[in-house]
């Protein structure tokens, strides 16, 4: 009767050398990257942030607060560290977008250069992931003038229904980026170049226009958090977007001859008829995309970092 005793040895002996699928796997060379450093008088917060499959999260956003303060953000194994702390009772405080914000409790021992490490687990919270907004605007230039003063869109002046060269979205939060492609097919001989504008009422009689691009296809914008946040592209404000005809190459003057009644300067001369394109906006929400990414060559979002 002694097989079913020397079965449990064996079997106990095999799960002894087994590890716990659901700590995240973390050793010394692994925090010997980040650099930390203690000496007598200090300590070190050695941690791993990880989410609920105990699968590392890079990206969080690591505030130390407390006994000191601190910044940093955890790297593609999840783990974070602070040196060089003072002895004390510290809280570090992790976020990122899609996650529940978690607080916790660490203490530091002077002198300790590898203390146990910090396990913080977040939490998904839809309420703060990731989105994009995509709009696709189907426009149409019924016709379209520069006359040296100004440009104008004459067939909506003269009332003519066809003109679809505006477009406006609500913003419903900030945006982390936002992004609009616009695309066509020329027609006109004479001036194929087209003009993308975003724009805002003004202080005097025109509009704002405060993000541009211009020339043949395709036209490209791109503004960051920071310039939405200046122009006040926030919950409840519109985006608009406007497209214009644009002058003829060479009749432009070849530096800025100001208008003095409409301000600006002064344009070329040209003229756009019966002119089809699509402009595609992208609003990114708790991200931002790379910077080459283009939603026309693939229509796939990338990945949230």
């Amino acid at each position: 009767m002694r097989a079913p005793t020397t079965i449990a040895i064996l079997l106990a002996a095999l799960l002894a050398g087994c590890a716990d699928p659901a700590e995240p796997k973390t050793d010394e060379e692994d925090f010997g990257e980040l650099g930390l450093e203690a000496d007598g008088d200090t300590g070190v917060i050695r941690g791993v942030v990880v989410d609920e499959a105990i699968r590392p999260i890079a990206g969080v956003s690591v505030a130390l607060s407390g006994a000191g303060e601190g910044q940093t953000t955890s790297n593609e194994e999840g783990l974070f560290g602070f040196s060089r702390l003072q002895p004390g009772t510290y809280f570090v405080s992790a976020s990122k977008a899609g996650f529940k914000a978690v607080q916790q409790s660490v203490e530091v021992v002077a002198g300790v250069r590898e203390p146990p490490i910090a396990k913080v687990l977040l939490t998904p919270d839809n309420s703060t992931a990731p989105f994009v907004q995509t709009y696709a605007f189907d426009g149409y230039i019924e016709c379209s003038g520069s006359f040296v003063a100004a440009g104008v869109a004459l067939c909506s002046l003269a009332g003519l229904p066809n003109d679809r060269f505006l477009a406006e979205y609500v913003v419903d939060q900030p945006p982390q980026w936002i992004q609009s492609e616009m695309h066509w097919s020329s027609t006109q001989a004479l001036s194929p170049e087209l003009d993308l504008v975003y724009s805002q009422p003004g202080e005097g009689a025109l509009m704002d226009n405060w993000a541009e691009d211009y020339g043949p296809a395709p036209l490209l914008i791109q503004v960051d958090e920071a310039g939405a946040a200046n122009r006040s592209i926030v919950a409840g404000n519109d985006l608009m977007l406007r497209v214009f005809n644009q002058p003829i190459q060479g009749t432009e003057p070849s530096t800025c001859v100001p208008r003095p009644v409409l301000g600006g300067c002064l344009t070329g001369v040209g003229v756009t008829l019966s002119q089809r394109f699509q402009v595609f906006t992208n609003l990114f929400y708790g991200y931002a995309p790379p910077p080459e990414w283009r939603f026309a060559e693939t229509g796939v979002y990338p990945p949230p970092a």
